[in-house]
């Protein structure tokens, strides 16, 4: 949804909002002053409302990013489990047990992680266990965990790896719900209204942990810059209908924000502090009764050894070397993490270059790259190359700031 763009007193790197209209003439003066009353008012002086009424008037500081090699601390590569008709919740057999599974979100993992865990309890509901065992600890594995933990049962996980060592902590997290998702064309119009009723449980779910500092969900503003204009989507486009989950968006005036691109977007979306939501979810389910063992699942006769009756698939790509499910792939992401800069309060993207950075509590996050069906998880330096490159060059002759 579009709002209307706000007009704004730009002076080097200050911008300074008025609560009013104004018109272009006001703005070019350099004053925050009525059309019409300036000189009556205060003659001679260039901003008055601005020194004498400062209440209501907001002032944007806009901090540099500070992007070096210098300052590169990890550099992580995060294999996105894709498959091109969308993601996988169904129940079947697998001897006497109940096997539902839960894998294939894409990059969209995070976003949809409580949506598809409540599709997950809808199909556990539907048996007489008691006891659970979900296989695998990333971002679906722990909410699907947690949810079955809140609908009363006893829950095990079991797991090859805990965060910090996996795929969901070398995630960007910030809301996208249809990140690399499905490949245009391959899904149904029945898993477009699956995707709306996920997307829109777990966007609710979310907004219940916002300000609660153990989780880090919180609300950041976001400026996506182009030369180009932005893509329209069409009604055909998966995420069509829950546009209005994005958050605010605006158009930006040029001239109302530094970055020197014919077209910025400015957007409030919802992200999470990835360390941190990981580990308080770990403390919420250990809290509440759960044990995690330390298991790798091979083929399906693993599973079947189990003492648990309905067991959940969230291991993600590990489901491919079990299960040979033919559309699941690997969809390869690398970021390179700078010391982390905490006066740093936006994120800033170039799609059309493939770069971008987002502040996060545990590090300044830069990246951009999707690449299908590599499944080397090695960091290639040419691609912190390209980069680190990049967001300098941006930084130098795309940002107006001091």
């Amino acid at each position: 949804m579009k709002n209307q763009t706000t007009n704004h007193d730009v002076k080097e790197t200050k911008i300074i909002t008025a609560p009013l209209e104004m018109s272009p003439a006001v703005l070019n003066s350099g004053g925050l002053i009525p059309a019409g009353f300036g000189n009556f008012l205060f003659p001679g002086v260039s901003n008055p409302l601005a020194t004498f009424f400062p209440f209501g008037i907001k002032v944007k500081q806009w901090v540099k990013p500070n992007i070096s090699r210098d300052h590169i601390i990890r550099v992580t590569v995060g294999l996105r489990p894709h498959r091109p008709s969308g993601f996988v919740v169904r129940s079947e057999s697998l001897g006497s047990k109940t096997l539902v599974h839960n894998y294939g979100h894409g990059g969209s993992g995070w976003s949809l992680s409580w949506g598809t865990a409540s599709l997950v309890a809808d199909e556990v509901q539907k048996t007489s266990a008691k006891k659970i065992a979900v296989m695998g600890s990333g971002i679906n594995g722990l909410t699907t965990a947690r949810l079955l933990q809140r609908y009363g049962y006893e829950v095990v996980i079991y797991t090859k790896d805990m965060p910090p060592n996996v795929t969901s902590n070398f995630a960007g997290a910030g809301w996208s719900p249809t990140a690399t998702l499905v490949d245009e064309g391959k899904y149904t119009p029945e898993f477009k209204k699956l995707l709306t009723k996920t997307a829109r449980i777990s966007h609710r779910f979310f907004q219940d942990f916002i300000g609660i500092e153990r989780y880090g969900v919180e609300y950041q503003e976001g400026y996506a810059a182009d030369d180009a204009p932005p893509v329209a989507h069409g009604a055909d486009y998966i995420g069509s209908d829950i546009e209005d989950l994005v958050g605010e968006t605006e158009d930006m005036a040029e001239g109302t924000t530094p970055f020197q691109y014919k077209h910025v977007t400015k957007h409030w979306s919802m992200r999470y502090q990835v360390p941190r939501y990981l580990a308080a979810m770990q403390d919420d389910f250990r809290i509440a009764g759960g044990m995690v063992i330390t298991k790798e699942f091979k083929r399906p006769e693993d599973i079947d050894a189990l003492p648990e009756m309905v067991v959940v698939n969230c291991m993600g790509l590990g489901t491919k070397e079990v299960f040979n499910d033919p559309e699941l792939m690997p969809i390869r992401g690398q970021l390179t993490h700078l010391i982390p800069q905490p006066e740093l309060t936006y994120r800033f993207g170039v799609a059309s270059a493939g770069l971008n950075f987002n502040p996060r509590g545990d590090a300044l996050s830069c990246g951009g790259s999707t690449i299908p069906n590599i499944w080397d998880s090695t960091p290639d330096p040419h691609e912190v190359d390209r980069v680190i490159d990049g967001l300098i060059s941006n930084v130098e002759t795309r940002f107006k700031l001091s």
